[in-house]
């Protein structure tokens, strides 16, 4: 009697959501625990300004590669970004909240946030450090994943979804204004 093998399910689909997740989850560990230097981790606080450099391509090869993530210049280049702004503020508590709520928090303006959420290429990746920079003076740690999808999705079907969820949170964590 001749039977077949059984059927080997195959492993879930990882959404990109959720390999973006991944990739800073180990980017992220991989800077608070010592495994790139100091200098590395200089250099990629620098990437806001000088884009991609040796520091970020050992990253890229090891961290987001093996995910599909960074396989072309536009991804690239928003990675850098991203990374910049993770070396930026790996030493403050990664306290999981939101960025919506975190810029609440700090008191970012709902123009600055505005002003976030509409731009596009450069401006966002000018007005993103800005806000950062503030969240990391009121020494508040966040969740980077939504900040990461609104500069890689720039320009791309979702990102609609990012700012809304990004707007949400932010106006969700405001104090309520009493009714007249």
């Amino acid at each position: 009697m001749n039977e077949s093998p059984a059927a080997v399910p195959s492993p879930p689909v990882e959404s990109y959501r959720d390999r973006v997740a991944r990739a800073i989850a180990r980017i992220a560990a991989d800077i608070d625990h010592d495994v790139i230097s100091s200098g590395d981790r200089a250099a990629l606080r620098r990437g806001w300004e000088s884009g991609p450099g040796p520091a970020f391509w050992r990253l890229a090869v090891h961290r987001l590669e093996p995910l599909g993530l960074a396989t072309t210049k536009r991804e690239e280049q928003g990675w850098s970004i991203v990374v910049a702004g993770i070396a930026h503020t790996y030493q403050l508590p990664r306290s999981g909240l939101r960025f919506g709520r975190a810029a609440a928090t700090a008191e970012v303006s709902e123009m600055r946030l505005l002003r976030l959420l509409r731009s596009e290429g450069p401006t966002l990746h000018r007005i993103l450090r800005g806000v950062v920079h503030q969240l990391a003076q009121a020494g508040l740690g966040f969740d980077w994943l939504d900040p990461a999808l609104l500069v890689l999705r720039d320009g791309q079907p979702g990102r609609r979804n990012v700012e809304r969820r990004i707007a949400r949170d932010y106006y969700r964590s405001l104090p309520r204004e009493t009714e007249t």
